[in-house]
Protein backbone atom coordinates (compact mmCIF):
# COMPACT_ATOMS: atom_id res chain seq x y z
CA UNK A 1 0.00 0.00 0.00
CA UNK A 2 1.22 3.73 -0.46
CA UNK A 3 2.15 5.15 2.57
CA UNK A 4 2.18 8.87 3.41
CA UNK A 5 2.42 11.02 6.75
CA UNK A 6 -1.35 13.00 7.19
CA UNK A 7 0.75 15.40 8.90
CA UNK A 8 3.50 16.28 6.66
CA UNK A 9 1.05 16.25 3.80
CA UNK A 10 -1.34 18.90 5.25
CA UNK A 11 0.15 20.76 8.52
CA UNK A 12 4.20 21.01 6.61
CA UNK A 13 3.96 20.46 2.75
CA UNK A 14 7.17 20.00 1.24
CA UNK A 15 8.14 20.86 -2.13
CA UNK A 16 6.90 18.62 -5.04
CA UNK A 17 9.49 17.87 -8.00
CA UNK A 18 7.54 18.46 -10.61
CA UNK A 19 9.89 16.11 -12.83
CA UNK A 20 9.63 12.89 -10.87
CA UNK A 21 5.58 12.96 -11.11
CA UNK A 22 6.14 13.23 -15.31
CA UNK A 23 9.02 10.48 -15.32
CA UNK A 24 6.56 8.29 -13.08
CA UNK A 25 3.90 9.04 -15.55
CA UNK A 26 6.23 8.25 -18.66
CA UNK A 27 7.15 5.15 -16.44
CA UNK A 28 3.55 4.05 -16.47
CA UNK A 29 3.38 4.81 -20.32
CA UNK A 30 6.75 2.33 -20.92
CA UNK A 31 6.49 0.00 -17.92
CA UNK A 32 3.43 -2.28 -17.28
CA UNK A 33 4.69 -2.43 -13.38
CA UNK A 34 4.98 0.59 -13.12
CA UNK A 35 1.48 1.74 -14.67
CA UNK A 36 -0.14 -0.82 -12.66
CA UNK A 37 0.89 1.23 -9.35
CA UNK A 38 0.25 4.35 -10.36
CA UNK A 39 -3.20 3.22 -11.22
CA UNK A 40 -3.74 3.99 -7.07
CA UNK A 41 -2.41 7.13 -7.30
CA UNK A 42 -5.96 8.98 -7.95
CA UNK A 43 -7.00 7.48 -4.74
CA UNK A 44 -4.41 8.54 -2.40
CA UNK A 45 -4.85 12.04 -4.21
CA UNK A 46 -8.28 11.80 -3.27
CA UNK A 47 -7.99 11.04 0.51
CA UNK A 48 -5.45 13.89 0.84
CA UNK A 49 -7.93 16.12 -0.63
CA UNK A 50 -10.71 14.65 1.83
CA UNK A 51 -8.13 15.08 4.83
CA UNK A 52 -6.94 18.66 4.07
CA UNK A 53 -10.05 19.84 2.94
CA UNK A 54 -7.76 21.60 -0.26
CA UNK A 55 -4.64 21.31 -2.41
CA UNK A 56 -3.66 24.71 -3.88
CA UNK A 57 -0.83 25.58 -5.67
CA UNK A 58 0.21 27.76 -2.51
CA UNK A 59 0.86 24.35 -0.89
CA UNK A 60 2.81 23.07 -3.82
CA UNK A 61 6.46 23.92 -5.09
CA UNK A 62 6.56 23.12 -8.58
CA UNK A 63 10.30 22.97 -8.92
CA UNK A 64 10.70 21.91 -13.07
CA UNK A 65 10.41 23.23 -16.34
CA UNK A 66 9.43 21.23 -19.79
CA UNK A 67 13.48 21.66 -20.43
CA UNK A 68 14.18 19.43 -17.48
CA UNK A 69 11.44 16.83 -18.50
CA UNK A 70 12.27 16.88 -22.21
CA UNK A 71 16.02 16.13 -20.93
CA UNK A 72 15.53 13.80 -17.94
CA UNK A 73 15.68 9.89 -18.23
CA UNK A 74 13.17 7.82 -16.83
CA UNK A 75 15.05 6.80 -13.39
CA UNK A 76 13.16 3.36 -12.06
CA UNK A 77 13.85 4.17 -8.39
CA UNK A 78 11.39 7.19 -8.85
CA UNK A 79 8.78 4.69 -8.83
CA UNK A 80 6.70 4.52 -5.69
CA UNK A 81 5.79 1.03 -4.67
CA UNK A 82 2.84 -0.50 -3.70
CA UNK A 83 1.14 -4.14 -2.66
CA UNK A 84 0.05 -6.48 -5.45
CA UNK A 85 -2.41 -8.30 -3.62
CA UNK A 86 -4.89 -10.36 -5.43
CA UNK A 87 -7.84 -8.80 -3.15
CA UNK A 88 -11.53 -7.19 -4.84
CA UNK A 89 -9.17 -3.61 -5.14
CA UNK A 90 -6.09 -5.30 -6.73
CA UNK A 91 -5.16 -4.15 -10.47
CA UNK A 92 -5.74 -5.68 -13.30
CA UNK A 93 -3.00 -7.47 -15.04
CA UNK A 94 -1.62 -5.07 -17.67
CA UNK A 95 -1.23 -6.07 -21.74
CA UNK A 96 2.01 -5.79 -22.59
CA UNK A 97 3.14 -2.18 -24.02
CA UNK A 98 5.90 -2.01 -26.43
CA UNK A 99 8.00 0.92 -24.81
CA UNK A 100 8.68 2.14 -28.38
CA UNK A 101 5.38 2.69 -29.45
CA UNK A 102 2.77 4.71 -28.29
CA UNK A 103 -0.88 3.80 -26.50
CA UNK A 104 -2.72 2.32 -29.21
CA UNK A 105 0.26 2.70 -32.24
CA UNK A 106 0.08 0.58 -35.01
CA UNK A 107 3.51 -0.71 -36.15
CA UNK A 108 5.25 1.36 -38.22
CA UNK A 109 5.94 0.95 -42.16
CA UNK A 110 9.26 0.86 -42.81
CA UNK A 111 8.80 3.03 -45.52
CA UNK A 112 6.68 5.64 -43.76
CA UNK A 113 9.31 7.95 -42.65
CA UNK A 114 10.56 8.60 -46.18
CA UNK A 115 7.82 8.83 -47.55
CA UNK A 116 6.88 11.28 -44.92
CA UNK A 117 9.96 13.59 -45.10
CA UNK A 118 9.25 14.26 -49.36
CA UNK A 119 6.99 16.89 -47.57
CA UNK A 120 9.64 18.39 -45.56
CA UNK A 121 11.30 21.45 -47.23
CA UNK A 122 13.91 20.50 -45.62
CA UNK A 123 15.38 16.89 -44.86
CA UNK A 124 14.72 15.32 -41.64
CA UNK A 125 17.89 14.40 -40.09
CA UNK A 126 18.72 12.94 -36.16
CA UNK A 127 21.77 11.33 -35.64
CA UNK A 128 21.05 10.83 -31.68
CA UNK A 129 17.00 8.99 -31.95
CA UNK A 130 14.55 9.15 -34.85
CA UNK A 131 12.68 11.78 -37.20
CA UNK A 132 9.63 12.21 -39.37
CA UNK A 133 7.54 14.81 -40.87
CA UNK A 134 4.57 15.59 -39.85
CA UNK A 135 2.33 18.50 -42.01
CA UNK A 136 5.45 19.06 -43.69
CA UNK A 137 7.51 19.92 -40.10
CA UNK A 138 10.43 18.17 -39.10
CA UNK A 139 9.07 15.86 -35.66
CA UNK A 140 12.30 14.63 -34.03
CA UNK A 141 12.28 12.28 -31.33
CA UNK A 142 15.27 11.96 -28.93
CA UNK A 143 17.19 9.38 -27.60
CA UNK A 144 17.87 9.13 -24.44
CA UNK A 145 20.62 11.43 -23.11
CA UNK A 146 20.04 13.81 -25.93
CA UNK A 147 17.49 17.07 -26.41
CA UNK A 148 17.14 19.20 -29.25
CA UNK A 149 18.42 22.32 -27.26
CA UNK A 150 19.20 24.99 -30.55
CA UNK A 151 15.64 24.83 -31.31
CA UNK A 152 16.53 23.40 -34.96
CA UNK A 153 14.36 20.68 -35.91
CA UNK A 154 15.90 19.97 -38.72
CA UNK A 155 19.27 18.45 -37.11
CA UNK A 156 17.52 16.58 -34.65
CA UNK A 157 18.77 16.00 -30.65
CA UNK A 158 22.30 17.71 -31.37
CA UNK A 159 22.95 18.15 -27.49
CA UNK A 160 24.41 14.98 -25.24
CA UNK A 161 22.86 16.32 -22.13
CA UNK A 162 24.33 13.60 -20.05
CA UNK A 163 28.04 15.01 -20.75
CA UNK A 164 28.01 18.38 -22.33
CA UNK A 165 28.90 20.97 -19.72
CA UNK A 166 26.71 23.56 -21.19
CA UNK A 167 23.39 21.14 -21.58
CA UNK A 168 23.91 19.56 -18.14
CA UNK A 169 20.93 17.37 -18.00
CA UNK A 170 18.48 20.01 -19.27
CA UNK A 171 19.05 22.24 -21.95
CA UNK A 172 19.41 25.32 -20.07
CA UNK A 173 21.66 24.00 -17.35
CA UNK A 174 24.79 25.33 -17.79
CA UNK A 175 27.31 23.49 -15.37
CA UNK A 176 29.90 26.31 -13.24
CA UNK A 177 32.23 25.68 -10.46
CA UNK A 178 34.27 28.30 -8.61
CA UNK A 179 37.75 26.43 -9.32
CA UNK A 180 38.80 23.71 -11.90
CA UNK A 181 36.79 22.67 -14.48
CA UNK A 182 33.13 22.12 -14.83
CA UNK A 183 32.24 18.38 -16.34
CA UNK A 184 28.81 17.09 -16.77
CA UNK A 185 28.92 13.54 -15.82
CA UNK A 186 24.79 11.58 -16.56
CA UNK A 187 23.52 14.68 -16.70
CA UNK A 188 24.55 16.20 -13.28
CA UNK A 189 26.92 18.64 -13.30
CA UNK A 190 30.21 18.07 -11.20
CA UNK A 191 33.95 19.76 -10.57
CA UNK A 192 36.98 18.20 -12.52
CA UNK A 193 40.58 18.19 -11.44
CA UNK A 194 41.55 19.40 -14.54
CA UNK A 195 42.37 22.87 -15.95
CA UNK A 196 40.57 24.58 -17.89
CA UNK A 197 40.35 22.80 -21.97
CA UNK A 198 41.96 19.59 -20.51
CA UNK A 199 39.91 16.82 -19.47
CA UNK A 200 40.63 12.89 -18.24
CA UNK A 201 39.06 11.09 -20.95
CA UNK A 202 40.46 7.64 -20.88
CA UNK A 203 39.79 7.45 -17.02
CA UNK A 204 43.11 6.59 -16.31
CA UNK A 205 44.24 8.30 -13.17
CA UNK A 206 47.97 7.32 -13.88
CA UNK A 207 47.72 9.89 -16.53
CA UNK A 208 45.75 12.26 -15.38
CA UNK A 209 44.25 15.21 -17.42
CA UNK A 210 45.61 13.45 -20.58
CA UNK A 211 42.85 15.08 -23.48
CA UNK A 212 43.62 18.03 -24.73
CA UNK A 213 39.70 19.41 -25.44
CA UNK A 214 40.49 22.55 -27.13
CA UNK A 215 42.16 20.48 -30.46
CA UNK A 216 40.83 17.20 -29.85
CA UNK A 217 38.52 15.60 -32.91
CA UNK A 218 37.75 13.05 -30.25
CA UNK A 219 36.73 14.76 -27.78
CA UNK A 220 36.20 18.42 -28.56
CA UNK A 221 35.03 20.59 -25.49
CA UNK A 222 34.12 17.78 -23.37
CA UNK A 223 34.83 14.05 -23.58
CA UNK A 224 33.55 12.15 -25.63
CA UNK A 225 32.50 14.82 -28.03
CA UNK A 226 33.22 13.52 -31.63
CA UNK A 227 33.93 15.62 -34.61
CA UNK A 228 32.77 13.59 -37.58
CA UNK A 229 32.41 14.83 -41.51
CA UNK A 230 31.86 12.43 -43.90
CA UNK A 231 32.36 14.85 -46.60
CA UNK A 232 35.67 16.89 -45.85
CA UNK A 233 38.00 16.87 -43.31
CA UNK A 234 37.57 18.54 -40.11
CA UNK A 235 39.61 19.70 -36.74
CA UNK A 236 38.56 20.95 -32.88
CA UNK A 237 39.60 24.28 -32.68
CA UNK A 238 39.11 26.13 -29.31
CA UNK A 239 36.84 23.24 -28.12
CA UNK A 240 34.90 23.56 -31.23
CA UNK A 241 34.26 21.26 -34.03
CA UNK A 242 35.44 23.00 -37.03
CA UNK A 243 34.36 21.15 -40.49
CA UNK A 244 36.09 21.99 -43.93
CA UNK A 245 33.72 20.66 -46.50
CA UNK A 246 34.43 18.43 -49.69
CA UNK A 247 33.63 20.54 -53.33
CA UNK A 248 29.80 19.55 -53.49
CA UNK A 249 28.93 19.17 -49.70
CA UNK A 250 28.06 22.11 -46.98
CA UNK A 251 27.22 22.30 -43.20
CA UNK A 252 23.74 23.19 -43.84
CA UNK A 253 22.12 22.11 -40.73
CA UNK A 254 24.55 24.16 -38.38
CA UNK A 255 25.47 21.29 -36.57
CA UNK A 256 29.40 21.37 -36.44
CA UNK A 257 29.72 18.12 -35.33
CA UNK A 258 28.76 16.17 -38.34
CA UNK A 259 30.52 18.14 -40.35
CA UNK A 260 28.83 18.99 -44.17
CA UNK A 261 26.09 16.53 -44.03
CA UNK A 262 24.11 18.02 -47.05
CA UNK A 263 24.89 17.88 -50.74
CA UNK A 264 24.93 21.61 -52.49
CA UNK A 265 24.22 20.39 -55.37
CA UNK A 266 20.44 20.13 -55.65
CA UNK A 267 17.76 22.79 -56.63
CA UNK A 268 17.11 23.46 -52.79
CA UNK A 269 20.69 23.69 -51.64
CA UNK A 270 22.71 24.90 -54.95
CA UNK A 271 26.11 26.13 -54.76
CA UNK A 272 25.80 27.14 -51.29
CA UNK A 273 23.26 26.27 -48.75
CA UNK A 274 19.91 27.58 -48.47
CA UNK A 275 20.54 28.80 -52.43
CA UNK A 276 16.99 27.56 -53.70
CA UNK A 277 16.61 27.31 -57.21
CA UNK A 278 13.34 28.90 -58.61
CA UNK A 279 12.04 29.52 -62.50
CA UNK A 280 9.41 31.43 -63.96
CA UNK A 281 8.88 28.67 -66.42
CA UNK A 282 9.47 25.51 -66.79
CA UNK A 283 11.85 23.24 -64.22
CA UNK A 284 14.59 24.62 -62.28
CA UNK A 285 17.66 22.90 -62.27
CA UNK A 286 21.16 22.66 -60.29
CA UNK A 287 24.03 21.70 -62.85
CA UNK A 288 28.08 22.19 -61.56
CA UNK A 289 26.29 24.16 -58.24
CA UNK A 290 24.57 26.47 -60.46
CA UNK A 291 20.92 27.20 -61.05
CA UNK A 292 19.43 27.16 -64.77
CA UNK A 293 16.39 26.22 -65.96
CA UNK A 294 14.86 22.83 -68.45
CA UNK A 295 12.41 23.70 -70.90
CA UNK A 296 9.27 21.96 -71.82
CA UNK A 297 8.59 23.66 -75.47
CA UNK A 298 5.48 21.34 -76.15
CA UNK A 299 2.78 23.33 -76.65
CA UNK A 300 1.64 26.33 -79.07
CA UNK A 301 3.95 29.27 -80.19
CA UNK A 302 3.10 32.36 -81.91
CA UNK A 303 5.78 33.34 -84.71
CA UNK A 304 6.58 36.26 -86.75
CA UNK A 305 8.77 36.44 -89.57
CA UNK A 306 10.15 39.79 -91.01
CA UNK A 307 11.62 40.16 -94.25
CA UNK A 308 13.07 42.73 -96.08
CA UNK A 309 12.00 43.43 -100.03
CA UNK A 310 13.10 45.41 -102.38
CA UNK A 311 12.19 45.37 -106.41
CA UNK A 312 13.52 47.07 -109.48
CA UNK A 313 11.78 49.75 -111.61
CA UNK A 314 10.50 48.65 -114.77
CA UNK A 315 8.06 51.01 -117.29
CA UNK A 316 5.26 50.38 -115.30
CA UNK A 317 6.36 50.56 -111.43
CA UNK A 318 9.10 52.76 -109.49
CA UNK A 319 11.65 50.84 -107.83
CA UNK A 320 10.37 50.17 -103.76
CA UNK A 321 11.28 48.35 -100.85
CA UNK A 322 9.85 47.50 -97.39
CA UNK A 323 8.97 44.27 -95.39
CA UNK A 324 6.91 40.91 -95.69
CA UNK A 325 5.77 39.92 -92.45
CA UNK A 326 4.11 36.87 -91.96
CA UNK A 327 2.41 35.59 -88.54
CA UNK A 328 2.75 31.72 -87.86
CA UNK A 329 0.64 29.32 -85.48
CA UNK A 330 3.38 26.37 -84.45
CA UNK A 331 2.31 23.41 -82.63
CA UNK A 332 4.34 21.05 -81.49
CA UNK A 333 5.86 17.97 -78.90
CA UNK A 334 9.00 18.16 -77.82
CA UNK A 335 11.09 14.72 -77.99
CA UNK A 336 14.67 15.04 -76.11
CA UNK A 337 16.20 17.79 -78.45
CA UNK A 338 13.29 17.91 -80.95
CA UNK A 339 10.40 19.60 -81.49
CA UNK A 340 8.56 18.06 -84.37
CA UNK A 341 5.70 20.93 -85.65
CA UNK A 342 3.81 22.30 -87.99
CA UNK A 343 3.18 25.63 -88.98
CA UNK A 344 -0.27 27.64 -89.92
CA UNK A 345 0.15 30.97 -91.56
CA UNK A 346 -2.29 33.46 -90.18
CA UNK A 347 -1.37 36.93 -91.27
CA UNK A 348 0.71 37.96 -94.71
CA UNK A 349 1.32 41.49 -95.26
CA UNK A 350 3.63 42.96 -98.25
CA UNK A 351 4.42 46.64 -98.92
CA UNK A 352 2.47 48.80 -101.06
CA UNK A 353 4.23 49.93 -104.62
CA UNK A 354 3.95 52.77 -106.46
CA UNK A 355 4.09 53.68 -110.44
CA UNK A 356 6.67 55.13 -112.11
CA UNK A 357 6.24 58.59 -113.20
CA UNK A 358 5.42 57.11 -116.58
CA UNK A 359 2.69 56.05 -114.96
CA UNK A 360 1.48 58.59 -112.76
CA UNK A 361 2.97 58.18 -109.42
CA UNK A 362 0.05 56.64 -108.32
CA UNK A 363 0.03 54.10 -105.62
CA UNK A 364 -0.91 50.42 -104.96
CA UNK A 365 -1.91 47.93 -102.43
CA UNK A 366 -2.54 44.27 -102.30
CA UNK A 367 -4.12 42.67 -98.67
CA UNK A 368 -4.45 39.11 -97.75
CA UNK A 369 -7.67 39.34 -95.74
CA UNK A 370 -8.14 37.62 -92.42
CA UNK A 371 -10.78 35.95 -93.28
CA UNK A 372 -8.26 33.61 -95.72
CA UNK A 373 -6.40 32.64 -91.75
CA UNK A 374 -9.61 32.76 -89.62
CA UNK A 375 -11.61 30.53 -91.52
CA UNK A 376 -12.75 26.87 -89.39
CA UNK A 377 -11.99 24.42 -90.47
CA UNK A 378 -8.48 26.48 -91.85
CA UNK A 379 -8.09 27.16 -95.56
CA UNK A 380 -4.45 27.24 -96.01
CA UNK A 381 -2.66 24.14 -95.24
CA UNK A 382 -0.14 23.53 -92.93
CA UNK A 383 3.46 23.09 -92.87
CA UNK A 384 5.45 20.13 -91.06
CA UNK A 385 9.44 21.32 -90.06
CA UNK A 386 11.32 18.98 -87.97
CA UNK A 387 12.07 21.61 -85.39
CA UNK A 388 15.88 20.54 -83.50
CA UNK A 389 17.30 22.14 -80.58
CA UNK A 390 20.46 22.28 -78.94
CA UNK A 391 19.48 21.92 -75.82
CA UNK A 392 16.56 22.62 -73.25
CA UNK A 393 18.08 25.38 -71.17
CA UNK A 394 17.80 29.07 -72.00
CA UNK A 395 20.44 29.92 -74.48
CA UNK A 396 20.04 26.82 -76.20
CA UNK A 397 19.44 27.11 -80.57
CA UNK A 398 16.43 26.24 -81.93
CA UNK A 399 16.81 25.82 -85.49
CA UNK A 400 13.95 24.97 -88.40
CA UNK A 401 15.01 23.63 -91.42
CA UNK A 402 13.92 25.02 -94.78
CA UNK A 403 9.95 25.09 -95.14
CA UNK A 404 7.64 26.60 -97.82
CA UNK A 405 4.55 28.20 -97.42
CA UNK A 406 2.29 27.90 -100.19
CA UNK A 407 -1.03 30.11 -100.75
CA UNK A 408 -3.05 29.26 -104.07
CA UNK A 409 -0.60 27.01 -105.74
CA UNK A 410 0.35 23.49 -105.50
CA UNK A 411 3.86 22.50 -106.25
CA UNK A 412 5.41 18.81 -105.39
CA UNK A 413 8.84 20.05 -104.52
CA UNK A 414 7.78 22.98 -102.50
CA UNK A 415 10.96 24.24 -101.42
CA UNK A 416 13.09 23.46 -104.28
CA UNK A 417 11.04 23.28 -107.44
CA UNK A 418 11.31 26.29 -109.71
CA UNK A 419 8.30 28.93 -109.48
CA UNK A 420 6.60 28.95 -112.88
CA UNK A 421 7.40 31.53 -115.12
CA UNK A 422 4.09 32.24 -116.22
CA UNK A 423 0.61 32.05 -114.61
CA UNK A 424 -0.46 29.47 -117.40
CA UNK A 425 2.27 26.93 -116.02
CA UNK A 426 0.53 27.21 -111.82
CA UNK A 427 -1.09 24.73 -110.80
CA UNK A 428 -3.45 26.62 -109.33
CA UNK A 429 -5.44 25.44 -105.31
CA UNK A 430 -8.77 26.89 -104.60
CA UNK A 431 -8.05 27.11 -100.72
CA UNK A 432 -10.21 29.82 -100.22
CA UNK A 433 -13.10 27.73 -101.76
CA UNK A 434 -14.75 30.82 -104.33
CA UNK A 435 -14.54 28.80 -107.34
CA UNK A 436 -11.43 31.32 -108.17
CA UNK A 437 -8.15 30.45 -108.92
CA UNK A 438 -5.88 31.07 -106.18
CA UNK A 439 -6.89 32.86 -103.80
CA UNK A 440 -8.86 36.49 -103.79
CA UNK A 441 -6.90 39.33 -102.45
CA UNK A 442 -8.65 43.03 -102.92
CA UNK A 443 -6.44 45.81 -104.03
CA UNK A 444 -6.54 48.95 -101.26
CA UNK A 445 -8.83 51.23 -101.81
CA UNK A 446 -9.85 55.05 -100.31
CA UNK A 447 -7.17 57.66 -99.46
CA UNK A 448 -4.35 57.83 -101.98
CA UNK A 449 -4.61 54.09 -102.80
CA UNK A 450 -5.75 53.57 -106.32
CA UNK A 451 -7.07 50.61 -107.95
CA UNK A 452 -4.59 48.41 -110.73
CA UNK A 453 -5.15 49.28 -114.13
CA UNK A 454 -5.30 46.21 -116.77
CA UNK A 455 -4.20 48.00 -119.74
CA UNK A 456 -2.29 51.06 -120.81
CA UNK A 457 -5.22 53.48 -120.86
CA UNK A 458 -6.10 52.70 -117.26
CA UNK A 459 -8.69 51.73 -117.87
CA UNK A 460 -10.70 49.72 -116.65
CA UNK A 461 -8.79 48.58 -113.42
CA UNK A 462 -9.16 45.97 -111.11
CA UNK A 463 -9.92 46.09 -107.71
CA UNK A 464 -8.85 42.20 -106.71
CA UNK A 465 -6.63 39.70 -108.28
CA UNK A 466 -6.84 36.28 -108.14
CA UNK A 467 -3.00 35.40 -106.55
CA UNK A 468 -0.59 32.46 -106.08
CA UNK A 469 2.47 33.15 -103.97
CA UNK A 470 5.26 30.93 -102.46
CA UNK A 471 7.23 32.05 -99.09
CA UNK A 472 10.47 29.60 -98.59
CA UNK A 473 12.45 29.97 -95.95
CA UNK A 474 14.74 28.53 -93.01
CA UNK A 475 14.88 29.77 -89.41
CA UNK A 476 17.52 29.98 -86.27
CA UNK A 477 17.23 31.12 -82.94
CA UNK A 478 18.14 31.30 -79.81
CA UNK A 479 15.91 30.01 -76.41
CA UNK A 480 15.93 33.99 -74.18
CA UNK A 481 13.59 31.74 -72.00
CA UNK A 482 11.20 28.91 -71.61
CA UNK A 483 8.68 30.77 -73.17
CA UNK A 484 10.49 33.63 -76.04
CA UNK A 485 13.10 32.90 -78.83
CA UNK A 486 14.49 35.26 -80.78
CA UNK A 487 16.64 35.14 -84.69
CA UNK A 488 17.27 35.27 -87.95
CA UNK A 489 15.19 34.05 -90.74
CA UNK A 490 16.74 32.83 -94.21
CA UNK A 491 13.83 33.79 -96.88
CA UNK A 492 15.01 32.41 -100.10
CA UNK A 493 11.88 32.69 -102.10
CA UNK A 494 9.14 35.26 -102.05
CA UNK A 495 7.41 34.60 -105.30
CA UNK A 496 4.35 35.15 -106.86
CA UNK A 497 2.00 35.56 -109.98
CA UNK A 498 -1.40 36.93 -110.38
CA UNK A 499 -3.61 34.34 -111.84
CA UNK A 500 -6.83 36.33 -112.73
CA UNK A 501 -8.06 39.46 -111.58
CA UNK A 502 -11.80 41.28 -110.67
CA UNK A 503 -12.49 44.52 -112.64
CA UNK A 504 -13.93 47.33 -110.40
CA UNK A 505 -17.33 48.12 -109.74
CA UNK A 506 -18.92 44.99 -110.01
CA UNK A 507 -17.42 45.04 -114.33
CA UNK A 508 -16.79 41.32 -113.94
CA UNK A 509 -14.06 39.23 -114.45
CA UNK A 510 -10.73 40.07 -116.34
CA UNK A 511 -9.37 39.21 -119.57
CA UNK A 512 -6.69 36.68 -120.26
CA UNK A 513 -5.05 39.57 -121.17
CA UNK A 514 -6.08 42.05 -118.70
CA UNK A 515 -5.01 39.30 -116.30
CA UNK A 516 -1.51 39.01 -117.96
CA UNK A 517 -0.86 42.86 -117.69
CA UNK A 518 -1.17 43.14 -114.41
CA UNK A 519 1.12 40.15 -113.84
CA UNK A 520 3.47 41.45 -115.79
CA UNK A 521 3.69 45.31 -114.24
CA UNK A 522 3.56 43.62 -110.60
CA UNK A 523 7.34 43.98 -108.46
CA UNK A 524 9.69 41.39 -108.66
CA UNK A 525 10.78 41.15 -105.11
CA UNK A 526 14.38 40.70 -103.70
CA UNK A 527 14.17 39.00 -100.37
CA UNK A 528 16.74 40.22 -98.14
CA UNK A 529 18.01 39.84 -94.18
CA UNK A 530 14.73 38.90 -92.02
CA UNK A 531 14.20 38.10 -88.24
CA UNK A 532 12.08 35.77 -86.45
CA UNK A 533 10.42 35.80 -82.91
CA UNK A 534 8.21 33.24 -81.24
CA UNK A 535 6.31 33.72 -77.91
CA UNK A 536 4.45 30.82 -76.05
CA UNK A 537 1.39 30.96 -76.32
CA UNK A 538 -2.32 29.17 -74.75
CA UNK A 539 -2.98 25.92 -76.29
CA UNK A 540 -5.51 26.11 -78.76
CA UNK A 541 -5.28 29.63 -79.61
CA UNK A 542 -5.97 31.05 -82.94
CA UNK A 543 -4.96 33.15 -85.59
CA UNK A 544 -6.04 35.79 -84.15
CA UNK A 545 -4.23 35.74 -80.70
CA UNK A 546 -1.36 34.82 -83.11
CA UNK A 547 -1.47 38.55 -84.38
CA UNK A 548 -2.29 39.40 -80.97
CA UNK A 549 0.68 38.64 -79.17
CA UNK A 550 3.07 39.53 -81.61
Amino acid sequence: MFEFSLRETCIEPRPVDASRVISWCMMGRHSPDARTRLRAVPLVLFGVVVACGRIGFDDVDVDASVEDVRASPVDASMAMTSDTGTGEGAADEPEPVDANQPDDAQPADETSTADAQSGCATNCTNAHGTTSCVNSVCVPVCASGYADCDGDVANGCEANVEADPTHCGTCTKVCTVDSGSPICTNGVCGTSSCAAGTGDCDANAGNGCETNLNTSTTNCRFCGNACTNANGSTSCVGGTCTPVCSGGFGDCDGNVTNGCETPVNTISNCGSCGHVCTSDAGTPTCSGSTCGTSCDLSGTWAAKVIVQLSWPSSLALATGSGTLDIWLLLTGTQSGNSLPSTLLPCEITIPDFPSSSVAGNELYGLTFPNALFDHSPAFLPTTPAAVTLSGSAPGSTVTVPPIAFLVGVTLANPTTAAWPSTPEMVTSNDVDQDIKPGVTTPYKSGGSYVSVPVNVTKSPRADKAYLASRVVTSMSGTLASCTSIAGTATVTNFDTHILGCELAGDAGTCTQADSDFTDNNRPAYVTGAATVNLVKIANGATCATVRAAL
